[in-house]
């Protein structure tokens, strides 16, 4: 796997739509924009689709987390599974699917960033099913079960 191809290739489906593009030099997600041509409402509880009209190529042994700008974040969008991962196979257009866990109405305007892509390198790993596994200290407690200090 090559790393270091820092390389992602983007189609726009739209011709007016616009490119996702950094915020700043250091930024570490690209922006998304919401490349619909009306605005989207989504209620408390509610579910909302958007177009991005854009679609990728991330590198090889990479993938693409997309997250929502934390600006709707903190007014309580998330997106429907926490993150969305784009596989670096995957070819089609970017849909960014929100749900509002918040307690007002949201509106967003076609044109605005909503969500950003950070590119990841990931380890493919070779599966083996074995009759136990290996001890460790911690063992099998989970949920704060190592303390909170």
């Amino acid at each position: 796997m090559n790393y270091w191809n820092k390389k992602m290739y983007y189609l726009m489906t739209e011709s007016d739509a616009k490119e996702p593009k950094y915020g700043t030099e250091d930024s570490a997600g690209v922006d998304i924009y919401y490349n619909g041509s009306v605005p989207v409402t989504i209620g408390p509880g509610s579910l909302a689709e958007l177009e991005t009209h854009l679609a990728v190529e991330i590198p090889h042994g990479c993938f693409g987390m997309l997250v929502v700008r934390s600006g709707y974040g903190w007014r309580g969008l998330s997106m429907l599974n926490s993150v969305g991962i784009i596989d670096c196979d995957y070819r089609g257009e970017i849909g960014i699917k929100l749900v509002n866990h918040g307690h007002e109405i949201i509106t967003i305007e076609p044109g605005v960033r909503v969500a950003q892509m950070i590119v990841i390198p990931y380890l493919r790993v070779d599966l083996e099913r074995v009759g136990e596994l290996g001890e460790t200290e911690r063992g099998t407690g989970g949920f704060g079960s190592t303390g909170v200090r």
